[in-house]
């Protein structure tokens, strides 16, 4: 994740202030962001890849941080099908749905668009839902789904990018969206500047 990503996902953390927390894919931040919140409040990660889960699950300190191993249906995914076929990971996306309720979930794993469909059902009225790299159009069709949502898109188009989203159509209460939309705005520009100038040499 760039830094604005990481800004905006942590002033989300601020604000809303989630007691239950739900990420598909673990890693980094599943170290980092857990210690945004409140005393007691819970993250709980999916992940598929085992050596990968493994060293977040070592690497972890945090009493209230879960993270559980849940491989693909179909261990044979790959080019082929493309990381994004929901039934290769069926058990990985419907897995979480035994834990109840979240007030905030990450969606940085596999098969995210079949994620974020099961997300509606796992969030809270109040709650959010996050997804990284929402510059690929192909995860934008699950996102209708939702009555309140803020999109931060830049000139990458196969990564970064952020969403957020909810049942209520008060979302942007939680974030100083003004602030953000400038400074994506800023980096968007630079960004597509830097990129000609490197096609001019």
């Amino acid at each position: 994740m760039k830094l604005r990503e990481i800004e905006i996902i942590q002033e989300v953390l601020e604000n809303l202030k989630p007691q239950r927390c739900l990420e598909w894919g673990a890693g980094y931040s599943t170290l980092f962001f857990p210690s945004m919140l409140s005393k007691g409040a819970q993250w709980i990660s999916m992940e598929h890849d085992f050596e990968w889960f493994g060293k977040i699950k070592n690497l972890n300190r945090s009493p209230n941080v879960h993270i559980e191993h849940v491989p693909a249906d179909n261990l044979q995914w790959g080019a082929e099908h493309g990381d994004e076929q929901s039934l290769d990971f069926k058990t990985y996306i419907q897995f979480p749905r035994k834990f109840g309720k979240f007030d905030f979930i990450l969606v940085d794993g596999m098969a995210r668009c079949g994620c974020l469909v099961q997300a509606l059902d796992l969030i809270g009225d109040k709650g959010l839902v996050v997804p990284h790299d929402a510059n690929r159009n192909y995860y934008h069709e699950p996102l209708k789904l939702y009555k309140g949502q803020i999109l931060f898109t830049d000139f990458r188009a196969g990564l970064g990018g952020l969403w957020i989203g909810g049942k209520s159509k008060d979302v942007d209460g939680t974030l100083n969206l003004d602030f953000h939309q400038k400074v994506w705005q800023l980096y968007n520009t630079a960004g597509k500047d830097k990129i000609g100038q490197l096609l001019r040499l």
